[in-house]
């Protein structure tokens, strides 16, 4: 007769994923998603943070150690960071140059 262990749940009962994974690390693709989104939309220096992760994890993936499952949206996460971090760099240039003219108008004025 088979005993019961009410504490415990049978081995797989609530999960999803198999016991068989064969990849050492989850993907974070929906995080490297998130951050692309926010670097866009809220924080731009956001966007450095997500395309160094996503290189990370894409090179992760590439060697087998990452579940590939997130490939796509590490992948979409990163060009929106890459995005994020060019339009962030022409903000800066064009900051800086409007400064720099503002300081040289004033040294003319004198």
């Amino acid at each position: 007769m088979r005993q019961h262990h009410y504490d415990r749940p049978e081995p797989g009962m609530y999960s999803t994923h198999s016991q068989q994974d064969p990849y050492e690390l989850p993907h974070r693709g929906g995080l490297i998603l998130a951050l692309g989104i926010i670097s866009l939309l809220v924080c731009a220096p956001v966007g450095i943070a997500a395309w160094l992760m996503a290189n990370h994890d894409l090179q992760a993936i590439q060697e087998g150690v990452m579940d590939p499952d997130g490939e796509s949206l590490t992948l979409a996460g990163k060009i929106l960071g890459i995005i994020a971090t060019v339009v962030f760099a022409i903000q800066l240039l064009i900051f800086a140059s409007f400064l720099a003219l503002f300081i040289f108008g004033l040294a003319l004025a004198k």
